[in-house]
């Protein structure tokens, strides 16, 4: 079940969104939600390549794009909320460098008092004893609040994402619930965090599942994308501040 949450709870969450503009067939007259993301250095989020593809399809230029930090509400303004921080969009990186990724590199700093890095899951993170899962997005049909729905981690082999098997992140119910039907359009991309008190990013949400029941749901598993992640941090400087766990 979806629950409103404060962004203190996520401070490394970031929605994505696209600034109004009558140059997309009028679309977006307004500042629309595109997907969510995950600030994971100073200057860069990662976000499901299900968002670039979206962003792609409606020929969204990465300069029409905006993350916002700090906030409770996709929609919020700088009048609405004290910790909120805009963030212009620099560039948009995926195929050749990370395939089932996308990195979203910002011109304004995203770190500050309040808002963090999220620490990533590498390759030798010990999966196995992750059992309880933490979702957040702002995809909400019915509020544009920062929402959390908790999720249980399943036998990878239960889901299949794209015959990549070794990416996938097999999440079902959480106990006392029947189907997973929470994972709306504006939530892919978001973090998929374990439950313990330090949050280590472990996954990346991917699969829509709003109107109809599922098990369970796959998702990205960010552990074994790391060797792709460090290579591609060596050609992008700032990116080094990555930090695996």
């Amino acid at each position: 079940m979806r629950k409103d949450v404060s962004f203190k709870s996520f401070p490394f969450i970031a929605p994505v969104l696209v600034k109004p503009s009558d140059r997309h067939n009028r679309l977006f007259p307004e500042e629309s939600l595109v997907c969510s993301s995950t600030i994971i250095t100073n200057y860069w989020a990662l976000s499901s390549r299900q968002c670039y593809d979206d962003i792609t399809r409606f020929e969204i230029a990465a300069t029409d794009l905006l993350l916002k930090s700090g906030t409770n509400h996709w929609n919020a303004t700088k009048q609405t909320e004290l910790n909120l921080k805009l963030h212009d969009v620099e560039s948009l990186y995926t195929e050749h460098y990370v395939g089932v990724l996308m990195l979203i590199k910002v011109v304004q700093s995203f770190i500050r008092e309040g808002i963090i890095q999220a620490p990533i899951a590498g390759k030798s993170y010990n999966y196995n004893l992750v059992t309880n899962l933490e979702l957040a997005g702002y995809g909400s049909l019915i509020s544009t609040h920062l929402q959390y729905f908790p999720g249980t981690r399943l036998r990878e082999g239960r889901c299949k994402f794209r015959s990549l098997d070794e990416y996938t992140l097999c999440v079902g119910p959480a106990k006392h619930q029947n189907l997973i039907r929470h994972v709306c359009r504006g939530d892919i991309g978001g973090p998929i965090v374990n439950s313990a008190r330090e949050k280590v990013l472990v996954g990346v949400l991917d699969q829509e599942a709003c109107f109809f029941g599922l098990r369970c749901v796959e998702h990205i598993k960010i552990g074994p994308l790391e060797t792709t992640l460090r290579e591609f941090s060596k050609m992008v400087e700032n990116m080094t501040g990555m930090r695996f766990v």
